[in-house]
């Protein structure tokens, strides 16, 4: 996993990031998507068609997966169809409702998380890839 963001090529380490993420998709994913190799698409978009819906508990943290999925397919270049965008709204749908309703509510000074860490918004993605660079620019401007 740490040597998929290192930028590392080397066609020993694509086969065993698709068999981990084969064996178990658990961060997986995330790190085919870092790798950045477009030929791991097929397997992730596969993966994402195949997962069951949870729905008890937290969607965002039961459908977890689905988001982390999603996230790689775009790291790749890919893009959710009509259909996968459907899935994936109905796998976050009370997350989008909590968001709403933190949307609503007056504006209070909140402390930025790590980079790793789920965003602020509610979208369940990292920080990074969501308000980092929006915060960083509000930051710079006041």
């Amino acid at each position: 996993g740490v040597l998929a963001g290192c930028g590392v090529r080397d066609e020993r380490l694509f086969k065993i990031l698709i068999e981990r993420f084969e064996e178990d998709l658990d961060d997986a994913g995330l790190d085919l998507g870092t790798y950045g190799d477009p030929r791991a698409l097929e397997n992730i978009v596969l993966a994402f068609d195949e997962f069951e819906l949870a729905d008890d508990g937290d969607p965002a943290f039961a459908n977890g997966m689905l988001v982390d999925l999603r996230e790689s397919i775009e790291e790749l270049g890919g893009k959710l169809t009509i259909e996968q965008e459907a899935k994936f709204e109905i796998a976050m749908q009370p997350a989008i409702e909590q968001r709403d309703l933190a949307a609503s509510m007056p504006a209070t000074h909140r402390q930025r998380p790590g980079r790793n860490e789920v965003c602020w918004c509610g979208s369940t993605r990292k920080y990074k890839k969501c308000h980092l660079e929006t915060d960083e620019l509000n930051a710079l401007k006041n």
